[in-house]
């Protein structure tokens, strides 16, 4: 995938959902708000050789901490998703920098808008229930074992 690709299908996206984007920005990240509340973040990855694909990452964010976890809990989160926990199609990521977990998933060709626009609404559904449910859920079992 093209950066340019990349690019359209952010900004389809966006304007199939209501809202609007730039696109990308010089550092190849951008964000997209949607109607549902949920916030979706999208980085342009440059390929390491010229003639390979680039991919498009897409980020739903579950939860972003005010300070580093605490010990265990991103093993807490881990087990949850080697547990079976629906990703929305996406993998569980902790990003160190920003210290916020994500459910994210890539793109190496750009996606039919359509496909694009349920894999992006499953994303955030799931995002949802482990804001809502799956973060408790882990926290009790890490700092309240037995209750």
């Amino acid at each position: 995938m093209t950066r340019d690709e990349a690019n359209r299908a952010i900004q389809e996206l966006a304007r199939a959902e209501g809202g609007a984007s730039s696109g990308l920005g010089e550092r190849n990240l951008t964000g997209v708000q949607f109607s549902d509340g949920r916030e979706v973040y999208f980085e342009y990855r440059q390929p390491f050789v010229p003639a390979e694909p680039g991919a498009l990452k897409c980020s739903a964010l579950v939860y972003r901490f005010h300070t580093e976890p605490k010990p265990g809990l991103l093993d807490g989160f881990r087990a949850e998703e080697q547990a079976g926990t629906p990703t929305g199609g996406g993998a569980l990521e902790y990003q160190e920098q920003g210290r916020a977990l994500f459910l994210a998933r890539s793109y190496s060709k750009p996606p039919a808008l359509d496909a694009f626009r349920e894999e992006m609404a499953a994303l955030r559904r799931a995002a949802r229930v482990w804001q809502n449910d799956v973060l408790e859920r882990v926290t009790r079992k890490v700092f309240h074992p037995g209750s």
